[in-house]
Order: C-alpha cells, then structure tokens, then sequence
C-alpha cells in the first residue's frame, strides 16, 4: 500500500506522517482493498461501479545513457528497493555520482550525502529541481550546499566508463570520479489504464501522475476536487 509513494517517505522528511496518517484510513471496514489483483474490464464489470476513479501514477522509463550496463551503474528496481531501505544495506562506495536534477535525483543526493556518501549531481538540465517553484527551489539548493553535494548542471552528458561519468563543460571533457553511478527512473504520463476502462462506468475520471508529473500537493488537489464534484 501507498506505491512510489511509499519510496518518497524515506527521502523527504515531511512524508512520513501523510503515509501513515492514509494508512491508517485504509483500515475503514467500508473500503474493500485488494491487492495482488490484476485490473481488468472484466473485473470492472463485476463490480459494477457509478464511478471509477484510475490512479495508477507514472510510468517509468529509462535514461538513455551509454554505458549505463556498467556494472557500477545503479537504477531502475534496484534503487527502488535501495530507496525502500534506506541504503540500509546497500553495497555502495564512498564516491558516488547521480545522473539527474530533478526533486527525487536532490533529496536522494542531500540524504546520501548527510550519510557520509561524497555525492555529486550530473544533469544535462540547467537547473535544479524543476519541477517545484522558485521557494522550495532555493530551499533544497540551500540543503544540498549545507550536505556538500557538488552540482554539474547544464553539461552533456557523454558516457559511463569504469572510473565514473564522462561530459563536456564548454567545449571541453571532463571525468567525474565515482564508485557507483545512480540513474534515477524518469516517469511520464500513462492513460492506457484509463483509455481501456472508458465506458465501463457512467463516470470515469484519472487523477495524479497518470494525467502528468506532479508533487503531492497536486495529487491531494486533484482528488479533493473530484470528491467534490462526484
């Protein structure tokens, strides 16, 4: 319970208590949770319902980057059940690159950092955290300077070798030293959940990541909306 969600509480600190406080709501004997449960139209049709509500999130995919089957290399569901752990047990060196700029790639660079990892930032985006406005922006600059994260932003990014990162800074290459290079999923909206359950219920409506990235914030928005409105 809580999908990617679930992830996110382990590296911001004020998710934590929305995670539980949703969690603790789940146990309401008037709502029929089913899990290990593949969707289907036929199961919608079953249930027959006034309303479905799809919100199934992004989907990810990977960064195109040469030489990211590296054995040094770490991503996809591998740095998920990292995250999940909180590196608790992960296997990482001392030196460590992460190969993005947006908010999940900044709170997981300060959280390693302040775990004694030396953390650097390598994203061809010029800058950081795009995703949230200007104030929080500044706020998370602000904690990657206090951690000691080091930020390459704006740079191509060439190519993963064995002794970390390859790119080019104003015409000229570069290496960027790491142990272990982590590439965070990018995640883009998916409606095919939604295109294949249209017509299955006198409304039909998608909230979240699936309608295109967003924060929780967004997410709570949404939903307090449509609650509303159904």
């Amino acid at each position: 319970m809580g999908g990617r969600f679930s992830l996110a509480v382990q590296m911001h600190r004020d998710n934590p208590v929305f995670l539980s406080y949703l969690l603790e709501q789940m146990k309401n004997p008037a709502i029929d949770v089913r899990t290990d449960c593949e969707l289907t139209p036929e199961l919608v049709k079953e249930l027959r319902p006034d309303v479905i509500v799809v919100a199934t999130g992004a989907r990810a995919v990977a960064m195109p980057i040469p030489g990211c089957e590296e054995a040094q290399v770490v991503s996809g569901d591998t740095l998920n059940e990292m995250i999940a752990d909180c590196f608790a047990s992960a296997d990482l060196g001392k030196k460590l690159v992460i190969l993005d700029s947006g908010i999940v790639a900044v709170e997981l660079a300060e959280f390693l950092a302040r775990a004694g990892k030396s953390v650097s930032i390598v994203s061809a985006n010029s800058r950081l955290a795009n995703e949230v406005g200007k104030k929080r922006r500044g706020e998370e600059s602000k904690r990657l300077d206090l951690a000691g994260v080091s930020v390459n932003t704006g740079v191509e990014i060439n190519e993963i070798v064995a002794e970390g990162v390859l790119i080019t800074v104003a015409g000229k290459q570069r290496l960027v030293k790491a142990d272990n290079v982590l590439i965070p999923e990018m995640y883009v909206a998916d409606n095919s959940v939604l295109e294949s359950l249209s017509g299955l219920a006198p409304e039909v409506y998608a909230v979240g990541d699936c309608t295109g990235f967003g924060l929780v914030k967004q997410g709570v928005k949404q939903v307090t909306e449509l609650f509303y409105k159904i």
